[in-house]
């Protein structure tokens, strides 16, 4: 969902919010319905703004080592508001989808166990 959020040179459209819109939607119910694969599927949101961040980071080196330093006061301004909206998902993966998972017994110390 977020890898099609974001265009190239890792710039973040406006459908990225919308996707953290509707991350925030599905934590929200989490807190109500405390539904497993609900909760599995946020958290491996989390997945996505890793991957997202690496390929933004990737671009941005790539711009200046290819001689492109005017774009990177952009590129950085990118790059802060790519973590943010990570940070920001994390809150919601670790508020909402952890504490399902985790009384499932469907969490590990570091990462999602894997599905039955």
């Amino acid at each position: 969902m977020l890898a099609s959020a974001l265009g190239g040179r890792g710039v973040v459209g406006p459908e990225a919010v919308l996707v953290l819109g509707a991350n925030l939607g599905l934590a929200a119910s989490l807190f109500l319905t405390e539904d497993q694969r609900a909760a599995r599927r946020l958290a491996e949101e989390k997945e996505q703004f890793r991957t997202i961040e690496l390929a933004a980071m990737q671009a941005h080196f790539a711009a200046l080592r290819g001689g492109r330093g005017g774009l990177a006061e952009v590129d950085t301004l990118h790059l802060d508001l790519i973590r943010d909206l990570k940070r920001v998902n994390a809150h919601l993966v670790e508020a909402a989808a952890y504490p399902v998972l985790r009384s499932a017994g469907a969490l590990l110390p570091t990462r999602v166990a894997p599905e039955p």
